[in-house]
Parts: C-alpha cells; sequence; structure tokens
C-alpha cells in the first residue's frame, strides 16, 4: 500500500488537511491454477474527519469471472481537538456486491459500523 499526508495548508488546527491511501492486491494461488486475481481500494480523507473509499476486483475461479466496484464513506469526531478529550468517534458504511461465482444472486454487502477509540496518554 502507499500513504500520502499532506499538511499544507494548516486549515484547522491539529489535524491533517489531507491523508490518502492506495491498497494494490494480487492474489495467485500456488498450488492452483483456477484461483487468481486483483484488488485495488482507495482512501481520501479530508481534515482527519471526512472519509471516501473506492474499490475494483477481480476475481477469477476456474472458467468464471468476478468483476465489481466498491465504495464506501466515514465520518470520524475527533473530541481531542473540538472539546481536548481523548476520544474518536467514528461512524464507517461500506457497500459491494456479493463476490458469487455461480449463477445464484445472494443479496449485495451493505456494512455500516460505529467505533469508539479512547487515546491513553
Amino acid at each position: 500500500g502507499y500513504l500520502f499526508n499532506f499538511n499544507g495548508f494548516h486549515l484547522v488546527e491539529g489535524l491533517s488537511d489531507f491523508n490518502s491511501t492506495l491498497q494494490f492486491e494480487y492474489m495467485d494461488v500456488l498450488n492452483s491454477k483456477y484461483w487468481d486475481g486483483v484488488k485495488i481500494g482507495s482512501e481520501f480523507r479530508f481534515f482527519e474527519i471526512i472519509s471516501v473509499r473506492f474499490g475494483y476486483y477481480n476475481i477469477e475461479y476456474n472458467s468464471s469471472t468476478r468483476e465489481e466496484f466498491t465504495y464506501g464513506f466515514g465520518l470520524s469526531i475527533p473530541f481531542r481537538i473540538l472539546l481536548n478529550f481523548p476520544l474518536r468517534v467514528s461512524f464507517d458504511y461500506a457497500a459491494l456486491e456479493h463476490s458469487y461465482m455461480n449463477q445464484q444472486k445472494v443479496e449485495d454487502f451493505n456494512s455500516l459500523s460505529v467505533k469508539l477509540n479512547y487515546m491513553f496518554n
């Protein structure tokens, strides 16, 4: 993966202006010529508060190919900056189509999470 941080403008004191992450994975099972694929994902975070995520995967199994795009977003509230309290509350959402390899249609995958982080000194 690759991580890029930009703190040039310091628009909000104590927070990074912009972060981005790029992740790439190539799958090739060594003991099988029937299972391989490519996965690519990226995240863009603004002021450590708003995150936008995009992804793509292409998986081959036997003679079947599955190719889909994924997306998600997140919201993080940094109480350490707002109230000088060492807590961060995060809400995340992700969506992707189910990666089935047969012809049976399965309901799409949606994930919603809430995370509390307490930062000890």
